[in-house]
């Protein structure tokens, strides 16, 4: 009822639009998620080299959605479960990019790769409308403007010695992984095996066995504590390439490396992510942020680095070069 000098309009307004701030994060993302939409199809539509440049690159720039998702459902989430809901939301994102894989390569092979774009830019439509239609609403969590939340993320990393460590193990752990991904289909043309794109995504299938460990290793975050999880999950990749390499030539091995591989990384990243909201609550998805930002550059040098070892010295040499990585990311998630 008005009040306080409040007219019905003021009060209808208030109704139908409660908090306007509370729709922000909201808008932004759908907003998001309209660009990511244009950019793929722009992709399928492409003439030439340059505009499916120009295209990919907008994809890449507005894929990121995916990621505001994850600090917004662990401030949702009840503390007590918090590692439970990342594990979930976390093991979601990677089975889709561990299926995205899948049906690219067989979409590509069946009808051209601009078949990919198009799918992809129906599911993202229907991703749109489900968010707009179910995604509940968020107080937010600071007054910052969008600069200085930039000008913040230095501060938190200088602030925080835990997530500068966690987002070195997690940038060694994702190199270890890009590593081998990135170099798997040059692998799968040669001689002992003669397999194309195809068979490299059904080989991805075989990692959301993996992935599904994702709300395990949240579950048992939050019981005995993330930094368990991620030396078990270090060890465990420098297990995988222990077996990609000794085993070279085996499908068997493969299969089982890319098992044992995938449930490492899901887990340490779940973990590692656990760990980092933590420090600041009303700082969650800068924190993020800088995460995945770090996890992400260590992807690009791990296929950089595993190519590069790769041409030099086969197969024999990525393996090593995971391990290496993992290791390196072992001695740093034990350090006191």
């Amino acid at each position: 009822m008005p009040s306080q000098g409040r007219t019905w309009l003021e009060c209808a307004r208030c109704c139908a639009f409660p908090g306007p701030r509370l729709d922000t994060g909201k808008r932004r993302l759908l907003a998001g998620l309209a660009a990511l939409v244009a950019a793929l199809i722009g992709a399928a539509v492409s003439p030439g080299f340059v505009w499916l440049a120009v295209a990919s690159f907008a994809v890449g720039l507005f894929a990121t959605v995916a990621q505001q998702i994850v600090p917004l459902a662990v401030h949702l989430a009840p503390p007590d479960k918090q590692g439970r809901v990342l594990g979930t939301v976390t093991g979601g994102i990677l089975i889709g990019i561990l299926l995205a894989r899948t049906v690219s390569g067989i979409v590509s092979d069946l009808w051209g790769w601009p078949y990919v774009f198009w799918l992809a830019a129906v599911v993202m439509s229907i991703v749109g409308a489900a968010l707009a239609r179910w995604l509940p609403r968020a107080m937010p969590t600071t007054d910052l403007s969008y600069l200085h939340l930039l000008g913040s993320l230095w501060t938190l990393v200088r602030k925080h010695s835990v997530l500068r460590r966690v987002v070195a193990v997690q940038f060694l752990i994702f190199a270890a992984f890009i590593s081998f991904w990135s170099n798997l289909a040059l692998l799968m043309a040669e001689p002992q095996y003669e397999l194309g794109g195809t068979a490299v995504g059904l080989l991805a299938l075989v990692g959301v066995v993996g992935a599904l460990s994702a709300p395990i290793a949240g579950r048992f975050s939050d019981r005995r504590g993330p930094a368990v999880v991620v030396s078990m999950g270090a060890g465990l990749v420098i297990l995988a390439f222990l077996i990609f390499g000794l085993w070279q030539g085996s499908i068997i091995g493969l299969l089982a490396g890319i098992v044992i591989m995938d449930l490492a990384v899901q887990s340490s990243q779940v973990a590692n992510q656990s760990r980092v909201y933590a420090l600041d609550p009303n700082a969650r998805s800068r924190l993020n942020t800088i995460f995945m930002a770090t996890m992400l550059a260590g992807g690009a040098v791990g296929a950089g680095i595993g190519g590069a070892a790769y041409a030099a010295w086969g197969w024999s040499g990525t393996c090593a070069l995971g391990a290496i990585s993992a290791a390196l990311a072992l001695l740093l998630s034990w350090k006191p």
